[in-house]
């Protein structure tokens, strides 16, 4: 057909045309077109584009609420009391109190903690780079429990890889909560929550510099 004779009806029966096509690859179609009838119209062979009523097209997550858990005072205080050793202590209250992500935890050097103007850095080289946030009292109080001459190096000494502690951390609570109780994507929910909470108390905009944009349990998908 003569490019000059398509109309914006054409175009959205050619979009509707792709159905069975992959969303990316409607949308790489979608793209090229516009390109093609925007460079006709620039060489002054249209006047206008029939194709610039046409709109990316965006995925519908349909989101498992199910899988959504708010890790409420009561279990956090139970699982916390019971978990074996400092190291680990840490790594659950970093996450949940804190709210930093797993790769977080480990980065954390004792350089980067001030606890007497009660601040903790965030390395830079983590995901979101440089950042800092009050040192909430329930992880102050573990940190200060540290004799002094074992503030060195590493907050959290690890061995393992950073994936290893979801699953050890899962069967940790399970060990306290019983088989089957612990909450879906652990380290996830722990931060979640945390994000939560805060919202409640503070602006957002304050929370997403302490956490690095977190979103809450609700959004969490």
């Amino acid at each position: 057909r003569d490019i000059s004779s398509i109309t914006a009806g054409d175009m959205k029966r050619w979009q509707a045309s792709m159905s069975s096509l992959a969303l990316s690859t409607r949308n790489k179609h979608l793209k090229r077109v516009k390109t093609m009838f925007a460079g006709a119209v620039e060489d002054g062979i249209l006047s206008s584009s029939p194709a610039k009523i046409l709109k990316q097209e965006k995925s519908v997550k349909r989101v498992d609420r199910s899988r959504q858990v708010f890790v409420d005072t009561e279990q956090t205080k139970l699982v916390l009391s019971k978990l074996p050793g400092t190291n680990w202590k840490l790594i659950f209250a970093l996450m949940r109190f804190q709210g930093l992500r797993r790769h977080e935890v480990f980065a954390i050097q004792w350089a980067n903690i001030d606890l007497a103007g009660n601040e903790l850095t965030i390395p830079a080289e983590t995901k979101t780079g440089w950042r800092a946030m009050p040192i909430f009292p329930e992880v102050l109080e573990l940190l200060e429990a540290i004799p002094k001459h074992s503030r060195k190096g590493k907050v959290v000494e690890w061995s393992r890889s950073e994936e290893s502690v979801t699953e050890l951390l899962k069967r940790h609570v399970e060990a306290i909560l019983g088989e089957g109780n612990c909450w879906p994507k652990v380290c996830q929910q722990l931060r979640s929550t945390r994000r939560t909470e805060l919202d409640a108390e503070f602006e957002p905009f304050v929370v997403n510099e302490w956490l690095g944009q977190i979103a809450t349990y609700r959004d969490w998908e």
